[in-house]
């Protein structure tokens, strides 16, 4: 299924007007479902949504938890996080509680997406590009502090 036909969805449609989502934020959310369709191995988001419906929270965050996994040699983080995000109030709007495992969900981006190290370093502006792929080599070799 094409994202453009998962606006035409009722799940979805009701998220996007309930919401008042732009057309750019609703195109978003057709793109993350999308992709978490792939992910589930369903052909509808309807599909999708009862499949997730039937897991308790600890299968929803083991299931967020591999699709993050599986996300990180397709997507950059920041489109990961924007997407695991869309998903959640697609989600809770469709009756999904997704409130109890949000922090789990937020800290296996963490520990599986998010590089580590490197935004720390961007923060403090007194490094540049090369001494940080210098010390970011340091560190993935073993060599750094």
């Amino acid at each position: 299924m094409k994202w453009k036909a998962i606006l035409e969805d009722s799940s979805v449609s009701f998220v996007v007007r309930n919401h008042g989502y732009s057309e750019n934020m609703a195109v978003s959310l057709a793109k993350a479902i999308n992709d978490f369709m792939g992910f589930v191995g369903r052909s509808s988001s309807g599909e999708a949504l009862e499949y997730v419906k039937s897991l308790d929270s600890d299968q929803l965050v083991m299931l967020f938890r591999n699709y993050l996994i599986s996300s990180r040699e397709r997507l950059a983080p920041k489109t990961i996080w924007n997407w695991t995000n869309a998903l959640r109030v697609w989600l809770y709007g469709n009756s999904v509680s997704v409130d109890a495992v949000s922090k789990r969900i937020t800290r296996e981006f963490k520990r599986y997406v998010a590089p580590r190290a490197i935004p720390k370093l961007f923060k403090t502006r007194c490094i540049g590009k090369e001494a940080l792929s210098g010390y970011y080599w340091q560190l993935i070799s073993g060599l750094g502090p």
